[in-house]
């Protein structure tokens, strides 16, 4: 079981790690966004969520 990971990296790489997450049986991730301010911590998270809604 893995507790905690970090996603770094182009859109591309973060899209790959999470696919093979998804397709090894990951349902749940949990997002800890990254930013100096909160406007840039909610611009980071709703980017993932668009990139993870988006794994088939």
């Amino acid at each position: 079981m893995v507790l905690a990971t970090t996603l770094i990296g182009t859109e591309q790489r973060v899209r790959e790690r999470l696919q093979t997450w998804r397709d090894t049986g990951v349902d749940i991730v949990r997002l800890y966004p990254a930013g100096d301010t909160l406007d840039e911590k909610i611009t980071t998270l709703a980017r993932a969520v668009e990139i993870a809604h988006a794994i088939d």
